[in-house]
């Protein structure tokens, strides 16, 4: 038997945990295992549930760059920058899935911060160099981070390391000091 894991948010995540629990007949391992991981992602998300719009910051999440692609509204992606205590300017433009975003668009936004996989950069320095993106906040002010695909691009229980690598980038006030984890 195949199964397809298709997951577009972090519930649907969830979902998908007690899915393979049936399917593998471990039912109590995997509500034991979507249990804790709703724990820990709520552990992150309540300590930016109270923050004031204007304490959020705006970020991109760069997919590609050309063209220039992000994640809109009903994307894990955007739950993560959410549940972080972010302002995804694709999703607040009303775009959903991956569409494509014009750099007109991402420098009128002006994003505070830009995140981008691995897959597209394995380092900053391919967002900071684009001459494109020279005037926008997070490149002027050093906030572009590049996070592995694995916790962040792949929708898993591993995405708890990806809400916990986007909550450094855009609070790290309240999180502490970005650090990569695999």
């Amino acid at each position: 038997k195949i199964y397809v894991v298709d997951a577009n948010t972090i519930d649907e995540v969830y979902m998908e945990i007690i899915n393979m629990g049936k399917i593998l007949a471990k039912d109590a391992e995997a509500q034991k295992l979507m249990d804790e991981l709703k724990k820990q992602v709520e552990g992150i998300s309540s300590k930016v549930a109270e923050l004031t719009e204007d304490k959020k910051p705006k970020v991109f999440y760069e997919v590609w760059n050309e063209p220039l692609m992000s994640a809109g509204k009903n994307t894990f992606i955007n739950d993560l920058i959410e549940k972080a205590g972010g302002i995804n300017i694709v999703a607040a433009d009303g775009l959903e899935g991956w569409p494509e975003y014009s750099i007109e668009k991402l420098i009128q936004n002006n994003p505070d911060i830009i995140i981008a996989p691995t897959s597209l950069a394995p380092d900053v320095s391919i967002i900071i160099d684009d001459s494109r993106f020279s005037s926008i906040n997070a490149v002027v002010h050093k906030k572009v981070y590049v996070v592995p695909d694995n916790p962040t691009t792949r929708p898993s229980q591993n995405i708890i390391k990806g809400l916990t690598m986007f909550a450094q980038a855009i609070h790290p006030e309240i999180f502490g000091e970005f650090s990569v984890q695999q």
